[in-house]
């Protein structure tokens, strides 16, 4: 996987959801948002994470895409 912009703050990401606050991350286009953060969530959660997507299209798009990266079937692990 190429490197992201949001990846330079993956740490401080995770931290910030194991606190069980809402997290608000403001990026521009393209930065990672919606491919990486849902699957960080996954890696440490015990329970599905729903992703929402203002778009149909882009939101089926971005499940088929996470489940390739995450070889399950759409549904699974992330919701949408």
């Amino acid at each position: 996987m190429s490197e992201l912009p949001v990846d330079a703050v993956r740490e401080t990401f995770l931290r910030a959801a194991k606190a069980e606050r809402p997290v608000v991350v403001v990026a521009p286009t393209g930065s990672g948002k919606s491919t990486r953060l849902p699957l960080w969530l996954c890696e440490g959660a015990n329970r599905p994470v729903l992703v929402v997507e203002p778009r149909r299209v882009a939101c089926r798009s971005l499940s088929g895409y996470l489940a390739t990266q995450t070889d399950v079937a759409v549904g699974h692990r992330v919701r949408f």
